[in-house]
C-alpha cells in the first residue's frame, strides 16, 4: 500500500472489507442476478463513501447519517451532548442502499448457516462502519481549520506532522524527518511555508515535538515579525500523547513571542495533508539521489547524506 498523502488505515481497511464481501458473494450459492445486484450495490456504496458522503455531511442535517451534531453527541454525558433543533426524518438513498445491502448479505449468510463467512462479514461490517464514522468525524475536526483560515489575519496556522511518532521512552534507530507547514495571511496575501527537521537519531516524544514547535515559531517570527498569534493543529496519531505539549504551550509562547492561541486535533488517521505529501516528495528525492550515487560511485562522508540531498532539492 502506497500513497503520496500517507496511508489512511480507516480507508484502506474499509475498502479491503468491500473487496472481501464481494469475494464472499461470488462464492455463495445464489442466483447470478442476486450476485450481480449485491456486488453492484456494494461498489456503489464504496464509491459513495469515497466521494459524495463527505460532501453531504454538515453541521445540521435532517438526515441522521449526515448530521455532525447528532452523530458526535454523547448521549450518556451532558457535557458532550448537544441537542439538534430539527428532526432526523429524512433518508439518504445511498446510505439506505448500503445499509440494506449489508443486511441482505447478513441474512443470506445466516440462512446458509455459514458461520465462518458470517464471522468474516461482521469483521467487514465493522471496518466499513468505522470508515464511515471516520469520514464524518474528520469533517467535524476539519471545520476548525477552515474557520481559522477564513478568519486568518496576520496569524499563522501550524500543522504538525506527527505521523509515525512513538510514545515516550521509545527511540528511533533510523533517520527521521518531521515537517510542519505554516499558512499566514500577510496583508491579504496568503503564504504557505514548509519546515523540514531532519534527525539522525532521536526519541520521538513530547520533548522533540516541543523543540520543533518552538523552532518553527522562532523562524516564523524572524521572517514575519508582524505575526503575533499561532493556531496549532496536530494529526493526533494514536501512538502519540500530547499532554506535555499542551502544558508547554505557555512557555513556548513566551520564548518565541508568538502566542499560541488554540490547539486542535484531527481525527486519528485524518490529518494526512501537506506535511505527508511534502515528506513523500523529499523521500523520493533522497531515493533518486542514492540511486544516482550507486550508478556513479564517488566519495561520500560517513554521515548520512540527507542534508546534502535536501540542499540539492529543487526550490
Amino acid at each position: 500500500r502506497k500513497s503520496l498523502q500517507g496511508l489512511n488505515y480507516f480507508a484502506a481497511d474499509g475498502s479491503e472489507a468491500f473487496d472481501s464481501l464481494i469475494r464472499t458473494i461470488q462464492e455463495l450459492t445464489v442466483s447470478i442476478d442476486e450476485q450481480q445486484r449485491l456486488i453492484k450495490n456494494l461498489k456503489r456504496g464504496r464509491q459513495y463513501l469515497k466521494s459524495d458522503f463527505k460532501v453531504h455531511v454538515s453541521k445540521s442535517s435532517t438526515i441522521g447519517d449526515h448530521c455532525v451534531t447528532y452523530a458526535v453527541s454523547d448521549k450518556s454525558t451532558q457535557e458532550f451532548r448537544q441537542l439538534c433543533d430539527h428532526k432526523h426524518d429524512d433518508i439518504c438513498i445511498d446510505c439506505a442502499n448500503l445499509s440494506n445491502t449489508l443486511m441482505n448479505i447478513e441474512q443470506i449468510l445466516k440462512d446458509k448457516s455459514e458461520q465462518n463467512d458470517l464471522d468474516k462479514f461482521r469483521t467487514c461490517y465493522e471496518a466499513i462502519h468505522a470508515w464511515k464514522s471516520h469520514q464524518l468525524r474528520s469533517i467535524n475536526q476539519n471545520s476548525c481549520r477552515e474557520q481559522i483560515i477564513e478568519e486568518l489575519a496576520a496569524a499563522v496556522f501550524l500543522n504538525l506532522d506527527q505521523e509515525g511518532q512513538k510514545s515516550d521512552g521509545e527511540t528511533g534507530d533510523t533517520l527521521d524527518d518531521n515537517t510542519a507547514d505554516g499558512i499566514s495571511n500577510n496583508f491579504s496575501q496568503y503564504q504557505h511555508k514548509v519546515f523540514v527537521h531532519v534527525f539522525d537519531q532521536c526519541t520521538q516524544d513530547a520533548k522533540t515535538v516541543r523543540a520543533i514547535i518552538q523552532n518553527v515559531l522562532q523562524k516564523i517570527k524572524v521572517t514575519d515579525p508582524h505575526v503575533k498569534q499561532a493556531y496549532i493543529r496536530s494529526d493526533n496519531a494514536g501512538c502519540y500523547h500530547s499532554a506535555e505539549t499542551i502544558l508547554s504551550i505557555p512557555q513556548i509562547s513566551k520564548n518565541t513571542g508568538i502566542t499560541i492561541t488554540r490547539m486542535d486535533f484531527s481525527d486519528p488517521q485524518g490529518g494526512k495533508a501537506a506535511c505527508d505529501r511534502f515528506a513523500a516528495v523529499i523521500k523520493y528525492h533522497i531515493r533518486r539521489y542514492l540511486r544516482a550515487i550507486a550508478r556513479k560511485p564517488r566519495p561520500i562522508t560517513a554521515e548520512w547524506p540527507s542534508i546534502d540531498v535536501l540542499e540539492t532539492f529543487p526550490k
